[in-house]
């Protein structure tokens, strides 16, 4: 689990884990990790943002809490995509008559699709994947900010010669011609990885902000 995970950095028992922008956030305000690189994808992109999504012919989203009055919605936790891209809209959470958390983005379509929520809170990159099975649903607005996709978030008790190997060997990986390479990216469905510090989440960081996340926020 994301709690597991943050005590085993603060107690230096692991050195990283790929993470969502959500939790790599709060672990940057905790200063138990930071992040090193971050994939990016065959499509060239290395940021995503929340998208709204609802059954077509819904009112287009306009930014407000108001929208999601009496609404049941579904999303997944610990999301900058997701929960903390609700409660950053002050109100939102209170209006809705149900927030759902479900274990993925395709359940939280799946939820909005089958009837089960009015309202799915989803990844774009997500989204625009698996969009042609959901011929019912369409996105009716969007977060206007982008986080960083996947970043590695390195444990600060890491010793840094290690941290330095590692970077050169992931970021070296996009130009490595050898069949395991290859391989690698293919597995992986990246074109590679680039570098990534604290300044890539600013408007991630702003987003916990306002959503009330700060330091001493308990992940689950």
């Amino acid at each position: 689990s994301y709690t597991a995970a943050a005590q085993m950095f603060a107690e230096g028992k692991v050195d990283g884990m790929f993470s969502g922008s959500g939790v790599a956030g709060i672990l940057l305000m905790k200063k138990t990790a930071y992040p090193i690189v971050r994939p990016v994808g065959k499509s060239g992109t290395s940021t995503y943002w929340a998208v709204v999504v609802a059954p077509k012919g819904a009112p287009k989203f306009d930014g407000g809490a108001a929208y999601f009055k009496g609404k049941r919605i579904a999303l997944c936790a610990l999301a900058s995509s997701g929960e903390f891209y609700l409660r950053s809209i002050p109100g939102a959470a209170q209006a809705a008559a149900q927030v759902k958390i479900v274990e993925s983005h395709g359940a939280a379509l799946d939820a909005a699709k089958n009837g089960q929520a009015d309202i799915a809170i989803v990844k774009n990159l997500v989204w625009n994947d698996v969009r042609a099975r959901y011929g019912e649903l369409e996105q009716v607005g969007n977060d206007y900010g982008q986080n960083p996709n996947d970043a590695l978030m390195i444990s600060s008790k890491s010793d840094k010669q290690f941290v330095k190997k590692l970077i050169d060997a992931l970021i070296g990986l996009k130009a490595e011609s050898s069949p395991e390479a290859v391989a690698a990216r293919e597995g992986l469905g990246i074109m590679g990885y680039i570098m990534t510090n604290p300044g890539d989440f600013s408007h991630t960081m702003e987003l916990l902000s306002r959503a009330g996340v700060g330091p001493d926020y308990d992940l689950k």
